[in-house]
């Protein structure tokens, strides 16, 4: 698995939007490899994209697309300056990772302080939020390229059902949600309402 993650700074969120769901409705086909697009802009005209692939060549050869450059273009020019793309060589997912079914998105970057301890309280975490945790759906953590930058990606079931589960939330859980941001820094978290999740159509069997 590869990611391929874009952000900038949107000012014009529909046509950004308009942009974006051209990507399943026309790019993908032409994009062997490629599994799952995720996209939308926060509150503050912030864009999160994320192309997720089979492999890096994959994801290689789709960057070296004609169609892709334009189509790029085109998304960047409703961006304040060029976007920032991240590859992401080492990817984590927890449950059902980048699940379509989500109507919320909470989407945290910034860099791994400790990722020893980090990746062995992994399966703890995915264990917590399979038995306490019905609106998480899926997580995604994407390692970049550089080495120490991340990017997490939390699929939910819907911004009401979130709201009222973090008002809910256990101590043990708090607690256990505070150690692992304990073990990152610099976070920046964006929030998005309106969530583009789209996958490749399957291949008809004759």
């Amino acid at each position: 698995m590869f990611i391929r993650i874009l952000r900038g700074q949107a000012f014009n969120g529909a046509a950004t939007r308009t942009e974006l769901a051209r990507w399943p409705q026309a790019l993908s086909a032409g994009a062997p490899g490629w599994q799952r697009l995720t996209a939308g802009i926060g509150n503050e005209g912030e864009l999160v994209l994320v192309l997720r692939y089979d492999t890096e060549m994959a994801a290689r050869r789709d960057r070296e697309r004609p169609e892709l450059g334009a189509w790029q273009g085109s998304v960047e020019r409703h961006l304040v300056g060029p976007g920032q793309w991240y590859d992401c060589p080492v990817v984590h997912t927890m449950k059902d990772g980048d699940t379509g079914d989500a109507g919320f998105l909470r989407v945290v970057q910034g860099r791994l302080a400790d990722p020893v301890r980090l990746a062995a309280m992994r399966a703890e975490v995915e264990r917590t939020l399979r038995e306490r945790a019905p609106h998480v759906l899926g997580v995604t953590v994407a390692e970049h390229a550089d080495g120490t930058g991340f990017t997490e990606i939390t699929y939910l079931t819907s911004e009401r059902e979130t709201r009222a589960a973090e008002r809910q939330m256990p101590v043990e859980m708090a607690v256990q949600l505070g150690t692992v941001r304990s073990y990152m820094e610099g976070l920046e978290e964006v929030e998005l309402r309106e969530p583009l999740v789209a996958s490749r159509a399957p291949i008809p069997v004759p």
